[in-house]
């Protein structure tokens, strides 16, 4: 995704517990495990502080573009090959975002091909994930 810096940022996960939560661009990794963590341990409104937002961004060691918006100051590279979160930080940060989030960590992480989920679908991927795997999972 790239974005014009003079244009807004986007809102990234429109799902129905979102309520307008706006993330910088390359955020899609945080954003999605984010709104995982908050919705199933019901803390949703967590996300609403973008202090909290900017940790998990930070948490998760998200690399933007040098003309990514980057209101969080979050490291930059110009190499395009390290835009975004790696399989291997999302994994290592995991445990770290639902500490932050919830006070615990007694959910797993399983990476089912995360690019293959179109920009603002985070949340209904969870939703149909939770049917698929038999979790619990409620939206609201």
């Amino acid at each position: 995704m790239t974005y014009d810096m003079g244009s807004e940022m986007p809102e990234v996960g429109r799902g129905p517990t979102n309520r307008g939560i706006i993330w910088p661009p390359q955020c899609c990794v945080p954003a999605f495990l984010g709104s995982a963590v908050a919705t199933l341990y019901e803390r949703i409104a967590a996300l609403e502080t973008e202090e909290v937002r900017r940790r998990v961004a930070e948490i998760s060691q998200v690399v933007l573009a040098p003309t990514d918006r980057n209101p969080w100051s979050l490291p930059t590279s110009a190499n395009v090959s390290e835009f975004g979160v790696t399989r291997r930080k999302a994994r290592n940060s995991f445990a770290s975002i639902q500490t932050l989030l919830a006070g615990r960590t007694d959910l797993s992480l399983d990476i089912v091909s995360l690019n293959t989920i179109a920009d603002g679908m985070y949340e209904d991927a969870i939703a149909d994930f939770s049917r698929e795997s038999g979790a619990s999972w409620r939206g609201g």
